[in-house]
Formats: structure tokens, sequence, C-alpha cells
């Protein structure tokens, strides 16, 4: 459609995985204390933190509420969008796509340092993955599109008015 607001990557939702991953990265720290060359991911801060699975599931629930609301038929208002990632953002603070969607929601309402400081902290996370946690996109596409981000909160660009505009983003 013509959905200028309309958020990326749309409908779907990411797996509930980073949880588990988490105890794995804990348990390889913990048998790194034994040989302290062997190198850890920078994940869940260098292995240290572990995700709960009721956090995980609760933050892409939140995040999906706010992805697939335009092609559910609802349009939450644009605070309760930023509201929601936030909160999703919060209980999963190890995987970056959705600081990227709430850096496109600061930039749709001109929130310029906040965008920069979101899409930092995202493009900081999706790095240390290597892979994306919302597997709709690849990890290369969500890397891309948080630059793009960066680049307009950056440059103080506004957002596009119209989804041709959304669409030639970057060029």
């Amino acid at each position: 459609g013509h959905n200028a607001a309309a958020l990326w990557p749309g409908a779907c939702r990411p797996g509930l995985w980073v949880s588990h991953v988490s105890r794995l990265a804990r348990a390889a720290a913990s048998a790194a204390d034994s040989c302290p060359e062997a190198p850890l991911p920078p994940v869940f801060n260098d292995c240290t933190r572990v995700l709960d699975p009721s956090d995980e599931l609760a933050a892409r629930d939140l995040y999906v509420r706010v992805t697939n609301a335009a092609t559910e038929g609802r349009e939450p208002r644009p605070d309760e969008q930023e509201a929601r990632l936030r909160e999703a953002a919060s209980l999963n603070p190890f995987v970056g796509e959705p600081l990227t969607v709430l850096a496109q929601c600061q930039l749709a309402r001109g929130g310029f340092d906040e965008a920069k400081e979101t899409a930092s902290r995202a493009l900081e996370l999706h790095s240390s993955w290597g892979t994306s946690w919302d597997k709709r996109m690849r990890w290369g596409g969500w890397v891309a599109w948080t630059r793009v981000l960066l680049m307009r909160a950056q440059d103080r660009e506004p957002w596009p008015q119209s989804a041709w505009a959304a669409v030639n983003l970057g060029l």
C-alpha cells in the first residue's frame, strides 16, 4: 500500500531462541574460566547475563504488536508504539531489531537525537551478533536499514511523507 508510516519488516514473528542461547553462552563463560585465552562472543554482556524465557516472550509479543499492527488493520498511536518498543528492548536488551524499529518511530516524529542514540545502540547489537533475531530480514538488511536511520538522524533529515519516498531512503 501507500502507508509511509508502515513499520518494517511487517507481518510474522521472530522465533523464541535467545533465552536458550543466553544459557549456552553463560555455560561457555563458566567453562572459559579454566581457559582464559578462549574468546567469548560479545553477546549477553560478554556471556555474563541470561535472558529469562518469559521476558523473551513478552518482549517478542510487544515487538510484534507494533510491527504487525498495520497488516492486522490496527493503527496504534505513535506514543504507544514507542512505549511498546522501549519495553520490548528493556525486557530483551540483547537484540537490535526492536531498537531499529524504535529509531524509525523516533525519526517519524522528529526525535533526531533520540533516534541517533537508539540507532547507534541497535547497530552495536546487530554487529555483535552477526545474524538477525528477526529472521524476516537477513542480518545485512537490518544493518543497512539501521545505518540509513542513523544517517538520517545524524543529518536531521525529516521522515518521508510518502511510501515512494520511504522506499527510496538511502539512495
